[in-house]
């Protein structure tokens, strides 16, 4: 008797404990109507315009571009670059390095809810012997971050 009180018990708790509670309007006949809150999370997006070339002997610098920038305002948008100089060389062969001036952590730009040019204007310091002209590649990250 005692086990089948606790069997009765347990499935007794088992049914209580699965029912769910149903918030629902009911519309009784034709024609009725209810109204019903809808939502929808909608993504960040941007796009961050990253150039085939950056002349970095221009004296006002670069500064990066967005083509848009749909974001929240709790985010941000950075662009990285290499922190290790990167390295280059001339038309006759001859190598140097530029170093670019970064933020914290290798950070070149960054950009806000409908921001669309950076704050930060990119500049490069060179180091290297003979004249010419010097071509390397960096390569840029970009990222979508909680805003600090």
């Amino acid at each position: 008797m005692k086990k089948r009180l606790i069997g009765f018990a347990m499935a007794l708790c088992l049914l209580v404990g699965s029912a769910m509670s149903v918030s629902a309007q009911q519309i009784y006949g034709d024609g009725g109507s209810a109204d019903v809150s809808i939502s929808y999370d909608n993504q960040s997006t941007f796009t961050i315009n990253i150039p085939e070339s950056i002349d970095l002997s221009d004296p006002e610098g670069y500064k990066f571009t967005a083509e848009y920038m749909y974001i929240t305002d709790s985010e941000m948008v950075c662009v990285y670059a290499p922190e290790d100089p990167i390295p280059m060389t001339n038309e006759w062969g001859a190598s140097g390095t530029v170093k670019l001036n970064l933020n914290e952590g290798g950070r070149v730009a960054t950009f806000y809810r409908d921001q669309t040019v950076s704050d930060t204007v990119v500049y490069g310091v060179f180091n290297g012997m003979d004249a010419g002209h010097y071509t390397g590649t960096a390569t840029f990250t970009v990222k979508l971050m909680p805003k600090v």
